[in-house]
Formats: C-alpha cells, structure tokens, sequence
C-alpha cells in the first residue's frame, strides 16, 4: 500500500520495508465508524488500537490501483470527483443510479457531469446497507441534488432494486452486461451518437433478457440499445449461490453436460469424493440448479479441475486468482485446446475433451486454457464485427482483471480498436455510471 496520511507516512520510513494494510471491518460488514465501534468489532482479531480524537464522517474505503493504472477499487483518492459525460450528454435531467449487488456504487448523473460514489461492498449486509443510504444522503446534500428519475439493474430481488420500487419516482430498469459495456464506453468518452460496438462482458452473473442468467456475453451495444449476439452455452449452477463458493460443482455441471467419460480423467477425482449423484439428479431434475452462461464459474470448473483452488474458497474470486497466478509460471505453449464457436455459442464440450485429454503440467494447461479462451472468444468478436462492419470493441466485466487473459484478447485483436476499462472498475464498481449514461440516452433519444 501506499501512505495516505502522515501516520502512514511516518509508519513507513521507521519500519523501512513494505507495509500490508487492510481497512478496520470484518469480513461483510462496513469500516468501523468510531473508537467504540472499532474496539468492540475488531478486538478478537486486532493485537492493538491506535485511536483518535477526530470524527470520522463519511467512510470510505481505500482505492486499489494495479502498478499499471488499472483501477481495480474505486474510493479514497478519487470520489467525490465529478466524471465529464461524452460528447452528446449535454442536457440530461437529474438522475440517480443504484448500481449492482455487489461491490456497489452508487451514481449521480446531471447535465453534462456524473459523479460515481465510493466502493460500498455487497449491499446483502445490512450495515453495509446503512452506510450506503447515509452516504447517499450526504452525496445529495453536497450536490444540491434532487433525482428525477431512478435506474436500477433489472435483478428485482437485488436490495438496490427493491429500494428503487418504493420510491415515487419514475424507474428505469436495465440490464446488467448493458451496463458494464456502457460504463466502458462513457470512460472512454464514446458519443451519444457514436453508432454500434461490439462488447464483450464476462463475470460471474447477471440479469439478462428474459429472465435468463448471463455471464459471459457476446453484445452489440450502443448506450440506447443492447443485441444479444452470443456466448458461452449456459449450464447449471448445481446449489445456486453455493456454487460460487464451492467450485468442485461447477467442474461436475461442466463435466455433466460436456463429457460424457468425465470419471475416467485423473482430473475429475475431486468430484468423484463428494456427492456427485445428488447434484447430478438435482440438476436433471432442476432443482436450485439455475443455468448461466458464467464465465466466472468456467474459470472455476478449470481451477478445480487443475487442483489449484480449494474445494470451498475463503474468499471471492479466489479460484480465478490462483488459475491465473499458476498460469502465469508458464511463458506460452502449443497446445491442442480449443474453442470454436458456432451457432452463437462456444464449443465447450470440444474444449474439455480436448483439453482434459492433454498430458501437459498445471501451469501450461491453466496457460493453455487462458489461451484458447481468449482465441475464441476474439474469433466471435470478430466475426460479428466484420459482419457489421464495426472496428470498435468494448470489454466490460470483472473477469476483465485477469492481465492473461486480456493480453491474449488484444493479441487475438489487434487490428481492432480495443476499449477495456482502466480508470474504473472493470466489474461492478462502475456499473451504477453504466446505468445512468444508458437512461440519459435513452431519455435524449
């Protein structure tokens, strides 16, 4: 980390050596707001207190800036900061967006200006909840803002979308993935009227058209209007949310609805200890087994195949991260994995077959599946563009952090002009300016 204050600053040079800090919360839940709070919270897992006689008034957690700019957090350093909106957003009316479930931010949208809150955490915490409204009352209050409109996602069951239901102002619903490519688009100062891109939009999940569950989306996108072109085929998410905490059922959904021999690859040993049967007629049978087309939960399918993620992760994210990191031992190799895309979805059963079958260490085969990956994907891309005749792609989404993976995306496209976010988030953080841009436009229109 970097010192942000003079405490920091002092701690830093009388200990000379790299610092790891974490903010004063457990696990879920909001910063400590004061000494009380903070002594009774944290004492079971702090050694020591160093208090202060100044009023903390507004939390706000600190910012996470990878080495190369990219911008992972957004909070201290960056928020209140008012974003100029692209050329053509020149008279839009008041409009308050709420942003996703997790890591949210909330965004207030007017004239030719967006201001994007700080980074709040999952909103499913009711303290984190709390905050976040105390945080928009005073966003409000300093902006002399008063909303005209609503946005929220178009998940009903999200708190942020109830919230917006009950109050008595007009609500705008839009999609989530719209969003993302949106919130790519307005950073990187796109028109109001600058025509179509190509989007790409790759994350755990979220709300799609008709009810669907994407999460790995292939888009033609304008701020008014979202295509859905293609993607990744959806499967089950064997125990619904516990899926995204237990990745061994996503490698079983996978193997069930791709490969048919999976108990005869040493890779799918870990699945063949738990019990597999039950999920496997709960997802015959569609019981709390919702499909998605995830990337996410791809991602975890290859890291528990690999066994380089734990059979229940000890924090989000945590499968992708260590996949990504055993890939990254590997400097590039010829492999026989592929993806192929056809009928507007990617092959995943050749993928895996051909995959699994491999005789390959970790690392190359993690490399391997970062590769092929990202060559289909871009064949997709691609071939959609060309189709259209568009030059401009998009990214959006959290699984955008992985540097493998977008290095092997701007390879596979390099004669296109590439927008991937870098001064916001490229997940949930920035979906609340997503939002608001696409119903600024659509209220324009």
């Amino acid at each position: 980390m970097l010192p942000s204050n003079p405490l920091q600053h002092l701690l830093s040079q009388a200990l000379a050596r790299p610092l790891v800090m974490t903010s004063g919360n457990l696990s879920g839940r909001p910063p400590a707001l004061t000494n009380e709070d903070a002594l009774a919270d944290l004492a079971a897992i702090a050694d020591g207190f160093l208090l202060h006689n100044r009023e903390i008034v507004q939390r706000m957690d600190d910012s996470v800036v990878r080495q190369s700019g990219e911008m992972l957090r957004r909070a201290r350093g960056y928020v209140p900061d008012a974003l100029a909106l692209p050329p053509g957003f020149c008279d839009a009316p008041p409009l308050l967006a709420l942003g996703a479930e997790m890591k949210n931010t909330f965004c207030l949208l007017r004239g030719d200006e967006a201001v994007l809150s700080q980074h709040f955490g999952d909103l499913d915490d009711e303290g984190v909840e709390e905050q976040w409204r105390q945080a928009l009352r005073l966003m409000q209050e300093i902006y002399a803002f008063t909303p005209q409109r609503v946005v929220a996602d178009a998940h009903p069951g999200y708190r942020a979308s109830r919230w917006a239901a009950s109050l008595a102002l007009p609500v705008e619903r839009v999609l989530h993935h719209h969003a993302h490519a949106a919130a790519c688009l307005a950073e990187h100062r796109w028109p109001l009227d600058g025509g179509d891109v190509i989007a790409l939009t790759l994350d755990g999940i979220g709300m799609g058209e008709n009810g669907e569950l994407w999460g790995g989306e292939c888009l033609r996108v304008n701020y008014r209007e979202c295509e859905r072109l293609g993607g990744l085929p959806a499967v089950a998410l064997p125990g619904g949310d516990l899926a995204a905490r237990q990745p061994w059922r996503n490698l079983l959904a996978h193997c069930l609805a791709f490969v048919p021999d999976w108990q005869d690859y040493p890779a799918t040993a870990a699945l063949r200890q738990q019990n597999w049967p039950l999920l496997a007629r709960a997802i015959e049978r569609g019981i709390n087994a919702p499909k998605a087309s995830s990337c996410g939960r791809l991602f975890d399918a290859v890291a528990c195949a690999l066994g380089c993620a734990p059979l229940t992760l000890s924090y989000e994210g945590e499968a992708a991260c260590r996949l990504e990191a055993l890939a990254a031992t590997c400097e590039g190799v010829d492999h026989p994995a592929t993806l192929p895309w056809r009928d507007g979805k990617l092959d995943l059963a050749t993928f895996w077959q051909r995959w699994l079958s491999w005789q390959a260490s970790p690392a190359q085969k993690a490399w391997a599946f970062h590769d092929a990956l990202a060559r289909g994907l871009a064949a997709m891309m691609r071939d959609y563009a060309n189709a259209r005749n568009i030059h401009t792609l998009a990214f959006g989404g959290g699984v955008l952090h992985n540097r493998l993976l977008t290095a092997r995306l701007t390879f596979y496209l390099a004669d296109f002009t590439l927008l991937f976010p870098q001064q916001l988030p490229a997940g949930d953080g920035a979906i609340a300016l997503g939002q608001a841009v696409i119903a600024a436009a659509r209220l324009q229109a």
